[in-house]
């Protein structure tokens, strides 16, 4: 299972910059399958032991891995609405996803073939959308696009602000042309 026939498309960006939408939107539009990953699996409820919550969370997190890699070997395109990778960038979106202790776990995903950043800049809009202080934001724009710059795949990097169409056409633009370059 580790040849992979279709694409993965991680969307990055903080809160509030419109990964969700943006994925539903490529669900929607577009003429291949599309599957989209929600990784955010959040905290533990309060249930159980340490040890408990430790293995449901850990059985989750393989069990979206595992689907991602199905769905990519059928020919799917796989859109992340979150991926591990941002756990090497963002510490604190790690342990959200992934839970303490989990970051060794994001080997099990799969590498996205497209990287969608969604440029969030500190701007009142922005701000207004993510929920984050300007400060804050400026802080998580600059690790996201420098995320952006290390990353082996390709990489756009999109104005979070601009309307949900414009994105879908640039992003289906990015995967027409890894289509062409044989990457199904």
């Amino acid at each position: 299972m580790t040849r992979r026939r279709g694409i993965s498309v991680a969307l990055l960006g903080p809160d509030g910059a419109g990964k969700s939408t943006l994925a539903a939107a490529l669900r929607a539009e577009s003429g291949h399958p599309v599957e989209v990953v929600k990784v955010a699996l959040g905290a533990s409820r309060p249930f159980g032991s340490q040890a408990l919550r430790w293995v449901v969370g850990t059985v989750r997190v393989a069990r979206v891995a595992l689907a991602a890699r199905i769905a990519l070997v059928r020919g799917r395109i796989v859109v992340w609405d979150r991926h591990p990778l941002e756990d090497a960038a963002t510490g604190a979106v790690g342990r959200r996803v992934l839970g303490p202790g989990r970051s060794w776990m994001a080997w099990l995903f799969p590498a996205p073939h497209l990287i969608v950043v969604l440029d969030a800049h500190p701007d009142e809009l922005m701000t207004r959308r993510t929920g984050e202080d300007p400060a804050q934001l400026a802080s998580l724009r600059s690790i996201y696009l420098a995320l952006a710059g290390e990353a082996r795949a390709r990489t756009i990097i999109v104005d979070a602000t601009r309307p949900v169409a414009e994105l879908r056409a640039v992003v289906h633009g990015a995967l027409t042309a890894l289509r062409e370059e044989g990457h199904d």
